[in-house]
């Protein structure tokens, strides 16, 4: 009876200790928030999800750039998701695409992100690639 309960209890456990931070579909769902405070150019809520260290400094970059006037993210779709081996951080790779007044031409690139878990939470520590990189101040 003992051997049967610590067999049902194994995999759970397993689980707990493998685990230690974020699962798969918390930072996917992030991912999308982020996307989405994107296309609706919503930067004050973008910045939200950035780890508290750089937030302002993004928010910054966003406004020297004028992004809520000049960029606008038509498309922003989360192709791949890996977690780290302990899942406290994950990498993002996204396929964005923008156009940044004055210039119309829509252009299209993949974006990396890096995410971190901390206090329970994915927070994105940066994004390499992308028109938010290159409107850096």
């Amino acid at each position: 009876m003992r051997l049967a309960a610590l067999l049902l209890l194994a995999p759970t456990a397993a689980c707990a200790t493998v685990r230690g931070g974020g699962s798969q579909d918390d930072a996917e769902h992030q991912v999308e928030l982020f996307c989405r405070a994107l296309h609706w150019k919503d930067f004050e809520a973008a910045s939200l999800l950035f780890v508290p260290e750089v937030r302002g400094d993004w928010r910054r970059a966003r406004d020297a750039a004028h992004d809520d006037r000049d960029l606008s993210i038509t498309a922003c779709d989360l192709r791949d998701l890996k977690l780290n081996s302990t899942s406290t951080g994950a990498r993002a790779f996204v396929k964005m695409s923008w156009f940044r007044l004055p210039n119309s031409v829509e252009q299209s690139g993949e974006v990396e992100q890096r995410w971190e878990w901390r206090s329970g939470k994915w927070y994105l520590m940066r994004e390499l690639g992308g028109p938010l990189e290159a409107a850096k101040p």
